[in-house]
């Protein structure tokens, strides 16, 4: 087959297994077996695939129509400008994420931070592309599950010596470090009970402790503000990712600690990102 006819055969697959996106799905596949970018498959449309590429094809469609989400099955995903590996130990960074990222660059530009703690770094997507965008800072990044792979990223992107990365719950590997100027985190904050409503890419495949908020998915959030004032330097600021809907109650919580709170939209008009500081 061609590789334009494989692009369809796998497109057509895909969407009747009711996958959205099945077109980009299908290319993003052959991009990654052809090492190329997707928008420059066309130049190899009518080039026979090979048996090899055949055989990892029908493996790549065989776990997506699992519902086994594509990120995992490529073993990469994009993230602002940049490329990261990943796999089934770490939660899949979302675009509205970048927004989080956007801001606190915007913050670090204005007060001239220097040092910015990452909560929760997962495959290291935020404090990474942090030490990418700004590379005057000196990052820690933590994570109660393996480093593997923000380590590997870590390297691909040459921030090894701007980005220190540390093992342990909430602020416990930050004791003795010297003070933020900026604490960042993308939280789970997902309701327990809402979980098993999730898309099956994610209650089925995502790790959970990247997940799950608790009961009304504010528990990581509680003792994120709680805490977050004793590890930060004077006027320093807090920011992190929430949840549609839970604004409210968020800010309540918030302004127990933090004389300045604030919400920013993301670009669907969706509550997305908490600012908190104090004067």
């Amino acid at each position: 087959m061609t590789v334009g006819k494989v692009i369809g055969f796998i497109e057509s697959t895909l969407r009747r297994k009711g996958i959205e996106d099945a077109d980009l799905e299908a290319k993003y596949m052959l991009s990654s077996i052809l090492s190329t970018g997707s928008t420059q498959l066309y130049l190899f449309s009518t080039n026979e695939m090979n048996f090899s590429h055949m055989t990892r094809i029908n493996e790549m469609i065989s776990r997506r129509v699992k519902r086994e989400p594509i990120q995992y099955i490529i073993g990469k995903c994009g993230f602002l400008e940049y490329k990261f590996y990943l796999d089934k130990s770490v939660f899949i960074p979302r675009p509205e994420t970048e927004l989080l990222v956007l801001k606190a660059i915007d913050y670090i530009s204005r007060h001239k931070s220097k040092v910015v703690y990452d909560i929760g770094t997962g495959c290291g997507t935020i404090a990474l592309s942090l030490a990418k965008l700004a590379p005057y800072l000196s990052v820690y990044a933590s994570d109660i599950t393996d480093l593997r792979v923000a380590r590997k990223n870590r390297k691909f992107l040459c921030v090894e010596d701007t980005v220190v990365l540390l093992s342990g719950s909430l602020f416990k590997p930050y004791n003795g470090l010297p003070k933020a100027d900026l604490i960042i985190s993308n939280p789970p904050y997902i309701p327990t009970n809402q979980i098993a409503l999730l898309e099956p890419e994610i209650r089925n495949f995502e790790p959970i402790e990247g997940i799950d908020g608790g009961k009304d998915g504010l528990a990581f959030i509680r003792r994120l503000l709680s805490k977050a004032q004793f590890y930060l330097r004077p006027k320093g600021a807090l920011i992190f990712e929430i949840g549609h809907g839970e604004w409210k109650r968020v800010e309540k919580i918030a302004k127990c600690y933090f004389s300045n709170v604030e919400l920013v939209l993301d670009y669907n008009k969706k509550e997305r990102v908490c600012i908190c500081d104090s004067d």
